[in-house]
């Protein structure tokens, strides 16, 4: 017996059918042999199926997931960057709303970086002059520096 329904409900369907002894004007005795969930037996097919396809589709090593999986992540965190403040500054999506914050001297290259792996707080000061935004920010969130060693980290 094939059904989409709850396992109770089913098994009283089953159940139920089982009670029928007459099938018009002829005597009848039915019996369930098992009952299926239609739902598991089409997802085994797909995955059936979707192996058969990938075998036959493309070529061995053409198609690496792992590549296109980092490609689709990457560029679904680099969409999430924010321009904040007057100045347009580079942000991740949670700068604005984080009580702390990770001040980066670079720019959207360094936000793009640091939101690779996760990293969503982060603002970028786009040089060594600190934006008026910067300076508001500090004063209101626990801020955190990440500058070079050279003259304009210092």
């Amino acid at each position: 017996m094939a059904s989409s329904i709850d396992k109770a409900e089913t098994a009283i369907v089953a159940a139920s059918l089982e009670t029928i002894d007459r099938v018009g004007p002829c005597f009848a005795r039915i019996k369930v042999d098992r009952i299926e969930d239609v739902r598991v037996t089409k997802r085994q097919k797909i995955i059936s199926r979707a192996k058969e396809l990938l075998i036959e589709s493309f070529d061995e090593g053409s198609i690496d997931t792992n590549e296109i999986m980092d490609s689709v992540r990457e560029s679904s965190r680099i969409e999430k960057i924010i321009e904040f403040g007057e100045e347009k500054l580079p942000a991740g999506p949670n700068a604005p709303g984080s009580d702390a914050i990770i001040v980066v001297e670079g720019g959207r290259a360094d936000v793009i970086n640091l939101l690779k792996y996760g990293i969503k707080n982060t603002i970028a000061v786009e040089g060594t002059n600190i934006p008026e935004t910067i300076i508001s920010l500090c004063n209101q969130k626990t801020a955190t520096a990440f500058v070079d060693g050279d003259r304009g980290g210092d």
